[in-house]
């Protein structure tokens, strides 16, 4: 778990995808306010903290204020093309003899049918997915209306050779055809992966992140 609220605010914004500076020209919040915030440079006020909970309840992170606070009470979520991402902060690595991330991984394995598991090796889907993190979805046969829906959502993909990746997706309107993109292009060797084939498509549900 995060040790104290500044690192979890600046989770929380990263979570988001934007940056401070679009965090100041979408919402208000002065960016350089919140740097200061978030490197723990100055406490934020009561009248922050009530702010940003807001601001990203309304993008569709769920945060309490106990959480923020102390780390601790819900679970935040964050919610994206009507599905649900649990998003659960541990210090865990990719360790396979770590016996929580056995546990997670046993529980999705056990409660889901076609679970999809992707391990973060590279920094291509930095800021929100980092090295260390694991993500799961539910693997689903190619339906276009469904494809159409996850446009420009990230999911773990299974290609016709059975490879797996992790990436966003972004759907030709017309055709169907499935586009692959990473989130941080400058550290990807292919940041676009044009016209792929694929075999089943994962849309996230669980998102273990290490800190």
């Amino acid at each position: 778990m995060f040790n104290s609220l500044h690192e979890r605010l600046k989770f929380l914004r990263e979570l988001s995808g934007f940056t401070r500076k679009e965090m100041e020209e979408k919402y208000g919040v002065n960016a350089h306010t919140l740097r200061g915030w978030e490197i723990g440079r100055f406490p934020i006020s009561e009248g922050g903290l009530k702010q940003c909970i807001d601001i990203y309840n309304k993008i569709g992170i769920n945060v309490t204020e106990e959480w923020l606070k102390q780390g601790i009470g819900t679970p935040i979520f964050k919610k994206d093309n009507n599905m649900t991402l649990y998003v659960i902060p541990n210090s865990t690595s990719i360790d396979t003899k770590n016996s929580e991330m056995i546990n997670d991984i046993e529980y999705l394995k056990k409660y889901y049918q076609d679970i999809l598991i992707y391990f973060i090796t590279s920094e291509d889907m930095l800021p929100v997915y980092k090295v260390g993190d694991f993500v799961a979805g539910i693997a689903t046969d190619l339906n276009a209306d469904f494809i159409q829906n996850l446009n420009n959502s990230e999911c773990i993909v299974q290609l016709e050779n059975n490879d797996l990746l992790f990436k966003k997706i972004l759907v030709n309107s017309v055709s169907n055809e499935i586009s692959l993109i990473s989130l941080d292009p400058s550290k990807s060797n292919s940041p676009i992966i044009n016209n792929v084939n694929i075999k089943k498509i994962a849309p996230l549900i669980f998102h273990r992140i290490k800190n």
